[in-house]
């Protein structure tokens, strides 16, 4: 790190570190993260950003510098819930204890968004934006709706980036890929009656749970491959059964699978076509997920998002790698496991994309979530250095 930087960064971390731990304390849950978006978007006009701007979903882009090269960062601002009852502090706290930032959203994933906030300003102020526009987006909808709030930014803000960088936490890794999911609904159908007389029906249940232990026996041989083909798994069963005694007419399943980039809709397509053969009146479908942005918008997830990987002998994996070195951290590029936006820039836009932010993503979701505050001003240069590299 140059002294301009080491100059910069220590006018800079108190204050990155207080935005931290504002929007921490602002509860954000999915469709409910109006304030939260709207002290991001005063930040955002405080440190002088050329354009701030929130789109129809709820989501606030600020846009620095006007240049050829379009360097996009997104941080999603919305949480998991938070049973205040479970924790050994206030989920909302945003205190500061033996080096930790405490409260929900504070690895997954606050720290990391502020961090790209601070990025974009430091890189400005370092005379590292010349020539480029950079586009740092703080996002809605993530944990349920991920990659909707990406793909209506790109349509309603017109423009498609050369990289993008999703700020998930890695611990200060370079993640340069995850695997996708897909989600189907095997609907089951039969003919209800008493139970006393179950011979004379047709019990959808029996169906729906032949498909699941075809499900069971297939996610073995997955396992088998260590991860390469990646995992299926039955996590719901309901049927429309309108009593403990009575033999369901209607039984639906949902199935969870999670897809390496080999995977296509054709060759899923063939899998669910196996898993439901031969089994009479059984269909299966792509799950939707439906819902509401906080500014009443209609959200629509279709649940087949898509497994990426950026080869790692890609100049935006060397150039991160020489970034991150120059903070004095060893560079290691790893595949992460769980979905994250990343899934439209690198997997349905083939944009060149990685994954880089504060804290360790086995502390997301989890009861009293933490995140190391050392980690935190290290990504924000790493966004900054990174923006000047490309």
């Amino acid at each position: 790190m140059n002294e301009k930087m080491k100059t910069l960064m220590a006018e800079i971390e108190p204050k990155l570190l207080a935005f931290c731990q504002d929007i921490v304390r602002i509860k954000s849950y999915t469709g409910k993260e109006e304030e939260v978006i709207l002290r991001i978007e005063r930040e955002m006009v405080s440190l002088g950003y050329d354009k701030v701007v929130i789109d129809a979903n709820g989501s606030v882009i600020g846009i620095i510098g006007t240049g050829d090269t379009r360097i996009y960062f997104d941080g999603h601002t919305d949480t998991v819930v938070a049973k205040p009852e479970e924790w050994s502090f206030d989920p909302w706290a945003g205190d500061i204890v033996d080096g930790y930032l405490r409260g929900r959203g504070s690895t997954d994933m606050k720290s990391s968004a502020a961090a790209s906030v601070y990025g974009a300003y430091l890189a400005r102020e370092l005379g590292l934006t010349e020539g480029k526009t950079v586009y740092v987006s703080c996002s809605v909808m993530e944990e349920d709706y991920e990659g909707t709030a990406v793909q209506n930014e790109f349509s309603e803000l017109n423009f498609k980036p050369d990289y993008a960088v999703i700020c998930e936490p890695t611990r200060l890794r370079i993640g340069n890929g995850h695997h996708g999911r897909a989600l189907f609904e095997v609907t089951a159908k039969g003919k209800s009656i008493h139970a006393s007389r179950h011979q004379l029906g047709d019990n959808a249940l029996n169906k729906a749970l032949k498909v699941a232990e075809r499900v069971e026996k297939f996610g073995k041989t997955l396992l088998e491959a260590d991860g390469a083909k990646g995992a299926i798994a039955s996590t719901k069963l309901v049927t429309d059964a309108p009593s403990i005694n009575s033999i369901p007419g209607l039984a639906v399943l949902t199935i969870d699978r999670r897809i390496t980039p080999e995977s296509t809709e054709e060759t899923l397509a063939d899998e669910m076509n196996l898993l439901c053969d031969g089994i009479p009146d059984v269909t299966w479908k792509i799950v939707d997920t439906m819902g509401e942005s906080w500014t009443g918008k209609d959200v629509v997830l279709r649940n087949m998002i898509n497994a990426w990987q950026t080869d790692p002998s890609h100049h935006l994996i060397e150039t991160a790698k020489a970034a991150v070195q120059e903070l004095g951290v060893a560079p290691e590029v790893y595949r992460r496991n769980g979905c994250t936006n990343g899934w439209v820039t690198g997997g349905a836009e083939h944009i060149p994309t990685i994954i880089f932010g504060a804290g360790d993503e086995a502390n997301c979701h989890v009861i009293n979530e933490t995140c190391p505050v050392s980690q935190i001003p290290i990504a924000c240069q790493f966004y900054a250095a990174l923006i000047g590299m490309l």
